[in-house]
Order: structure tokens, then C-alpha cells, then sequence
């Protein structure tokens, strides 16, 4: 399967239950809205905004090679085309989470 189309994949099914994934951090008890969802090599960390019932990608890690034979710099490329073409922002850095409910 395609890079691009598997990382679409694994969001959208993390879309469809944000919750269904395992926490990131089981022992944080502040952190119970970051996940991480796994498929095969592939993660994707991930934090649930309750406000705007929205996703933001923390982080995406492929364990060993991905499954096209391409460069990183491509690579990159596509996962941020495959965001922002789901309303996401690549770039967009969340503060730490103390500072983010504080602004709740």
C-alpha cells in the first residue's frame, strides 16, 4: 500500500473512533486525550480536541523502512499533503497540556 493512502487510512480510521485507540501515556492521567494508533509499522500520535470535536497529528513513526522505497524528504511531503488535504496543519505545534487546559 502507497505511503500516502496508508497514513490517510490509519487517520481516518482514528477519526471515525478517537477513543478506540490506547492512550499514549497510560500513566498521565492528564494525558487521557492523546493516543496513538497503530497499523502494521505505522503510528500516529494523535490528541482529541473536545472543543472543536478535531484531531491534531502530534507525530507519525514508521517503524523499520516504509512501504515504498522513497526518501525521507518525500515522505514528509506526503504525510503533510495527506493532512492538510484533511484540514489539518502539519506545522501547527500544541502547547504542553497544562498550558492548553488552562486556556479552556
Amino acid at each position: 500500500m502507497p505511503t500516502k493512502e496508508m497514513v490517510r487510512d490509519v487517520l481516518d480510521i482514528a477519526a471515525r473512533s478517537p477513543w478506540g485507540w490506547p492512550q499514549w501515556n497510560a500513566g498521565d492521567p492528564e494525558g487521557e486525550d492523546v493516543r496513538a494508533a497503530s497499523i502494521g509499522q505505522l503510528s500516529v500520535v494523535y490528541v482529541i480536541n473536545r472543543l472543536t470535536w478535531r484531531l491534531s497529528v502530534l507525530d507519525v513513526v514508521w517503524i523499520g523502512l516504509p512501504p515504498v522505497s522513497t526518501s525521507r524528504p518525500l515522505l514528509a511531503m506526503l504525510w503533510a499533503v495527506g493532512l492538510m488535504e484533511q484540514g489539518l496543519n502539519p506545522d501547527r505545534r500544541l502547547p504542553a497540556r497544562r498550558t492548553w487546559t488552562e486556556h479552556r
